[in-house]
């Protein structure tokens, strides 16, 4: 690249002679520059995009973030052949966005101890779409029409017209047209630009072909899995229709077997003829993982944790996974035995048995026993799961009943889960919702001393508003109730909020009902209400805020429910992405006087978003 770029500025006049917003003088300057380190990039004029997303359209090497605000962190070198050619870039970057009289310069500034770099841009008036058509190449029946694609594709008159948006509007016709089985259609793109007025129009004419079929499958790249392992995750049969969806939810089911480093499917639509062969290509990873952690947040503090797994436990897909946890709070071991398709085709379980301490205020929690779980997904992003918590249980301290428990007894805990998933991450969700509800009892199967019955409702949902701003909310309730003539529940099993994933600004567990022997001491209640905001708003690179606004409250027992006891808080937070998650601080205030003369603010430190 760098030395086709010398020749071209070599075809260029001296002087003031420009190649877009790149001069000839600058560039020769820029020389002598060449292999001290850069400090930093700057965008000064920068409106439309995002930094990161200039930066990452650059050859230029780029420092560390960290270096815009202190001197810690790598510099790279300068050269300025990158440097020129990055100034190119950027502004066919523009043209192709719809800024055609976008114009964009370099700056070397040279600082005491290395560069500061400065790409200067003036974005003008972008090209606005001014109509667009959409209509049928063939008189070939397709089963939609443009009316029911308008409302799908990214064109938007009056919006900027640019490159993405066709692209992304054509992929969208063309995926709708997939879905009903012409996995060869293809789509004809004319624009027709007014450079005068900066408006476009846009016509696209679509092509359906035939209707195909899928084909035999051929799986490719195993060594120690056997193919029919593979094969039980097919979402599709050979001789059904057509449809993208199927081959996506197949890779999906086949990557989370965890057996596969990459996973590769996909149907020739090269070959004549409306039958389709598919190719699955397979790259198995290691069969033993062993993972090891230190970490800290403000509720559990310093904590450690190691997992053994072995990933094709006795073959099948089966995985077998041994963890150790130890907390302030919480002490744990425990086996995971993962076992696909059975005891049906359309269900997998989970078994083992496990230990546990809990350690919490005014009580501590041994639990031996053992958790299974059945699983299935009857339909798309809809999850069924029945869980059964078997064990003895050892208790030590006392809570605030009319009749104090025994120290040891069994558990025997019977939970249905439904819930409907359409985010796009479960780590750092950007739109979609999880509606979900659970029904348990205790002492439905195995009798115990404790009977009760418990049901939880619940919302989530995030939602984009702007380009890099998301609005997100959440929304709970809950009630339990003593049965079978019991009088009390046990305190473990109650509702409790406050915590950096609750109402944040209560420390954990303490918006509850309290102990009479002990304001400080959380006792739980029988029914729960939490309704939460945020908004998140994404600063610079990895760096992101959030302001929110939580409230709830736990009443001692449902008879006791009304609505004017909620207790609100709001605060703001920090957010730094990391790949296992945001690294998450807020800050929060109490907004009612509380009721307890406790701190009227709080702080919490965690991974993970709070909803």
């Amino acid at each position: 690249m760098r030395r086709t770029l010398t020749i071209i500025l070599g075809f260029i006049a001296c002087g003031s002679s420009l190649l877009g917003g790149l001069k000839l003088s600058d560039y020769e300057l820029w020389q002598r520059y060449n292999g001290q380190p850069i400090n930093v990039i700057e965008f000064p004029g920068i409106a439309s995009f995002r930094r990161a997303t200039l930066l990452a359209r650059m050859a230029t090497d780029k420092p560390p973030w960290i270096r815009r605000y202190s001197p810690i962190g790598h510099r790279p070198l300068f050269l300025a052949d990158d440097f020129a050619a990055d100034i190119i870039r950027l502004e066919r970057f523009y043209a192709r966005q719809g800024f055609l009289d976008a114009t964009i310069e370099g700056e070397v500034v040279h600082q005491r101890n290395g560069l500061k770099l400065k790409v200067h841009i003036t974005e003008g008036e972008p090209l606005l779409l001014r109509h667009y058509t959409l209509h049928l190449g063939t008189n070939a029946p397709i089963g939609t029409d443009s009316a029911k694609l308008a409302p799908f594709l990214s064109l938007q008159i009056g919006h900027r017209l640019s490159e993405e948006v066709i692209e992304a509007s054509r992929d969208t016709i063309l995926y709708v047209l997939q879905k009903i089985g012409h996995a060869k259609a293809c789509v004809d793109i004319e624009t027709v630009i007014d450079s005068v007025a900066r408006r476009g129009d846009v016509h696209l004419t679509m092509y359906p072909g035939p209707y195909c079929f899928f084909g035999p499958t051929e799986v490719v790249g195993l060594r120690r899995v056997s193919r029919e392992v593979v094969r039980r995750e097919f979402q599709y049969e050979e001789g059904d229709g057509f449809n993208p969806e199927k081959l996506v939810e197949t890779r999906r089911r086949i990557y989370r077997l965890e057996l596969f480093s990459t996973t590769m499917i996909e149907a020739d639509t090269s070959v004549p003829g409306v039958i389709l062969p598919v190719r699955i290509q397979l790259q198995e990873g290691r069969r033993y993982r062993l993972r090891t952690g230190i970490g800290y947040n403000s509720e559990e503090r310093a904590r450690g944790q190691i997992e053994w797994t072995d990933r094709n436990f006795i073959g099948r897909g089966r995985r077998l996974q041994a963890r150790g946890k130890i907390s302030a709070i919480l002490r744990k071991a425990e086996m995971r035995l993962f076992w696909p398709h059975f005891p049906y085709n359309p269900t997998d379980i989970v078994i083992g048995p496990k230990w546990q301490l809990e350690i919490e205020k005014g009580y501590s929690l041994e639990t031996i026993g053992f958790t299974n779980m059945m699983s299935a997904e009857p339909l798309r992003r809809v999850t069924l799961r029945f869980l059964h918590d078997l064990g003895y249980v050892r208790r030590y301290g006392t809570q605030d009943t009319v009749e104090a428990p025994p120290s040891e007894y069994p558990r025997s805990v019977e939970t249905v889960r439904l819930f409907w998933d359409t985010r796009d991450s479960p780590l750092l969700p950007t739109k979609g919702h999880l509606v979900g509800i659970e029904l348990s009892e205790q002492g439905l199967f195995w009798k115990t001393e404790f009977r009760w019955m418990r049901g939880i409702l619940s919302g989530r949902f995030a939602h984009p508003i702007a380009r890099w701003t998301v609005f997100a909310g959440k929304v709970e309730t809950g009630m339990m109730i003593p049965v079978h003539g019991e009088k009390e529940t046990p305190i473990e099993d109650r509702f409790y909020l406050g915590g950096a994933a609750s109402v944040r600004g209560w420390p954990r567990r303490m918006l509850s009902p309290r102990s009479s022997m002990d304001s400080g001491t959380p006792i739980g209640g029988e029914a729960t209400f939490e309704a939460a905001v945020e908004l998140r708003r994404d600063v610079w690179g990895p760096l992101g805020i959030a302001c929110f606004c939580d409230a709830g409250y736990i009443w001692k027992e449902p008879s006791e429910i009304r609505p004017g006891d909620l207790l609100p808080s709001a605060g703001l937070g920090i957010r730094i992405l990391t790949p296992v998650g945001p690294l998450r601080v807020d800050f929060a205030w109490q907004l009612r006087d509380n009721p307890y003369d406790d701190t009227t603010w709080n702080w919490h430190f965690s991974i993970g978003e709070a909803f």
